[in-house]
């Protein structure tokens, strides 16, 4: 004969009188000490996969990418803009921000565009277009005005080494090719802000290397639309 104690305890639970509790499984376990180690090892294993790998840092050479087309058909190299700054925009056609820069980003080709058409660029402004969705008619389509070239680069390699997951995200690359600054364009990218209040990171990085020096900022960040690889 069971107990008070018994029986109200079997209430409580919701088991039947006469059977034992179901038994549920355990959330979780404790490992093994003997296994410590291999979990610690396959954690590190899978971090590793998940680093893009040659990953480009800053002050080091950018990936050297040769014969990748632009939304036109034409190729383009890194090789070919020696002695050059090359700003390299991860864009995106459908992506919000990248259309509310678009103006900005006019301007700003425009501003280092040379006057004389004969006269090699100081600076050249090259557009990324890594999402899988991407394609020729489609870039052409939403670039509208965008006087620079805009990269395909379907399977995220390049975008991958330079560790960029939004758009837009910009590099800039010194005359030897290496990373100097990765960012943000601006601390405005809902374009709220007057031109003389907001700070235009980009800009600012670019002048520093034209001029030899480290870039205020060299590296920002802000918000952007998820790469879809």
């Amino acid at each position: 004969m069971k107990s008070r104690r018994s029986a109200a305890s079997e209430e409580r639970t919701g088991a039947r009188p006469g059977r034992n509790r179901p038994a549920y499984p355990r959330m979780c376990a404790v490992l093994p000490r003997s296994q410590t180690p291999s979990l610690l090892l396959a954690t590190l294993l899978l971090l590793s996969l998940l680093s893009p790998a040659g990953a480009t840092e800053l002050g080091k050479p950018a990936p050297p990418f040769s014969g990748v087309k632009d939304e036109r058909g034409k190729e383009h190299s890194l090789a070919e803009h020696k002695g050059q700054v090359v700003v390299l925009i991860v864009w995106a056609s459908r992506c919000p921000h990248s259309k509310r820069y678009a103006a900005r980003l006019r301007a700003l080709a425009q501003r280092y565009q040379p006057k004389d058409d004969k006269e090699r660029p100081k600076v050249v402004l090259l557009g990324l277009a890594p999402n899988k969705y991407e394609t020729p008619e489609l870039i052409r389509k939403a670039k509208g005005k965008l006087a620079f070239p805009i990269l395909l680069d379907p399977k995220g390699g390049l975008t991958k080494q330079l560790k960029a997951f939004v758009t837009p995200t910009v590099f800039v690359l010194d005359g030897e090719g290496k990373l100097r600054y990765r960012g943000a364009i601006d601390d405005d990218p809902q374009g709220k802000k007057d031109e003389q209040e907001r700070t235009d990171h980009l800009r600012l990085a670019i002048e520093a290397v034209l001029a030899g020096k480290a870039p205020p900022k060299a590296k920002t960040g802000g918000p952007g639309f998820r790469i879809q690889f």
